[in-house]
């Protein structure tokens, strides 16, 4: 089993499975209790705080290191230049 599971994800990417799933997950709670939709919504509190965290961790954890460091000016640049707008947006609207 192991070998052909290999093998499907040799000609199809990990991340599109994940779709997928997620799509027929979705069908099948929508089919299931479809009088009471609103119960299945994702709101932003739930992604930012359950579902994005281990997203993030997973893809820093398993990154090589070699390609972190040969990429780590851009990080660096975009991490300072986000934070910056984050900041000059956020306190803009608080004055």
């Amino acid at each position: 089993m192991y070998h052909a599971q290999l093998k499907l994800l040799k000609s199809v990417p990990e991340s599109c499975l994940l779709i997928l799933l997620g799509v027929v997950v979705g069908v099948i709670l929508h089919l299931a209790d479809a009088d009471n939709i609103d119960r299945h919504q994702l709101n932003t509190r739930t992604f930012f705080f359950i579902l994005l965290p281990p997203i993030i961790i997973d893809a820093g954890y398993f990154i090589p290191a070699r390609s972190f460091f040969d990429q780590l000016g851009t990080i660096i640049v975009y991490a300072v230049i986000g934070t910056m707008v984050s900041s000059w947006s956020l306190g803009r609207k608080t004055l």
